[in-house]
């Protein structure tokens, strides 16, 4: 994310006017900070209720895929083990239904509305690179690289986009699994929920000696 930071508009040189209306979208979207955290979240100025509206949704999907699994458990000990074929039986298989049918709604709209807002981030961070190059002198498009600029503007941009669309939404689902998962573990027993993070704290510490090398 490094290379956004040159697209700062104070950086215009000559005090150029706007080019059209791309100025007009710019003004939305602050200059980026030097904190890269901060930076992925100005950067997504504008449409910060629609993200948030994905992950709520992919929490709720993550809590179904929990639900779930509770239920198999309900039906394993009512049905399988009680021999309950009546009215236990239609129950949990209509509630099965529902959980399949809300999950796959909210993982739906969690995928839409992420790749939407995500689709208007990158519009926007293309066109603040666009007209930042446009108003480069002569000098520094003769010096530099043409690959380099077309890596910068097609590589690169999209590699944000992966991030917004993909692998942010992969990290929040990691956090929701464990957190959730780990809460109906200990409603069931506290004990083996304790026992089942044991190594956790090891594992972050590795993590962090490995990739702060």
């Amino acid at each position: 994310l490094f290379f956004c930071h040159c697209l700062r508009p104070e950086r215009r040189p000559y005090g150029l006017p706007p080019v059209g209306g791309v100025e007009v979208r710019m003004r939305k979207v602050h200059s980026l900070p030097e904190k890269p955290v901060r930076g992925i979240w100005q950067m997504v100025d504008g449409y910060r209720l629609v993200f948030l509206a994905s992950l709520i949704c992919l929490g709720l999907a993550v809590a179904g895929e929990t639900g779930g699994m509770l239920l198999l458990r309900t039906f394993i000990d009512r049905v399988v083990a009680g021999g309950d074929l009546g009215n236990s039986l239609i129950l949990i298989a209509g509630a099965f239904l529902l959980i399949a049918i809300l999950r796959g709604v909210f993982s739906f709209a969690s995928g839409t509305w992420s790749a939407f807002a995500s689709e208007r981030v990158i519009r926007d961070i293309r066109d603040r690179l666009f007209d930042h190059l446009q108003r480069l002198t002569f000098r520094y498009h003769d010096k530099m690289k043409t690959g380099e600029l077309i890596q910068r503007a097609t590589s690169d941009v999209d590699t944000i986009r992966k991030f917004y669309s993909e692998q942010l939404r992969g990290l929040v689902r990691i956090a929701f699994l464990f957190s959730i998962n780990f809460g109906a573990i200990a409603f069931i027993n506290w004990r083996l929920a304790l026992y089942s993070i044991a190594l956790v704290p090891v594992m972050i510490w590795i993590s962090i000696i490995f990739f702060g090398k």
